[in-house]
């Protein structure tokens, strides 16, 4: 039986279309590279945020909060993008590891379904388990780099008196 699965919408296709993509393939780039642009977006998030922050404390007279704060509106924003990122990669993870397939044939919101064949399943399971999970699992580990350097900056900014 042939895949009547319209070009785009094949779950591997799917997947080689995140790959190329500018702000999802982050997610496929090799490990230092990845991480270099996680911290990249960090910085970038810093650079936005702290005027923001730097209305509400001075540099002369609240230095350390301003950085604190500029620090946790960097790890919220940035981790904006990064959530955007997983989602990206887990719903690609969810279409290759599914036995069937969804689909809009016309766009008229019609949707189909279709069974892979064994072999179809086969390989994408196996493109799942060497090449997707990982990048989710790293994807998830930025999330939470992010999110625990908020709480630690937050429990800081606590903590002042």
């Amino acid at each position: 039986m042939t895949n009547p699965v319209p070009h785009e919408q094949v779950p591997l296709n799917e997947y080689r279309a995140l790959r190329e993509s500018f702000f999802l393939g982050w997610g496929a780039l090799p490990t230092r590279a990845f991480w270099m642009r996680i911290f990249g977006l960090w910085l970038v998030c810093v650079l936005l945020v702290s005027p923001i922050a730097a209305v509400s404390f001075p540099w002369r007279h609240h230095g350390l909060e301003l950085v604190l704060w500029s620090g946790l509106g960097a790890c919220v924003a940035g981790s904006l993008p990064i959530v955007h990122l997983w989602l990206g990669w887990r719903y690609v993870l969810q279409r290759l590891n599914s036995a069937s397939i969804t689909y809009e044939e016309s766009g008229w919101y019609d949707g189909q379904e279709w069974t892979k064949s064994a072999v179809e399943l086969a390989q994408d399971r196996l493109l799942v388990s060497y090449e997707v999970v990982p990048i989710v699992r790293r994807v998830s580990q930025a999330l939470g780099a992010l999110l625990l350097g908020g709480g630690i900056t937050a429990l800081t900014i606590a903590a002042l008196p």
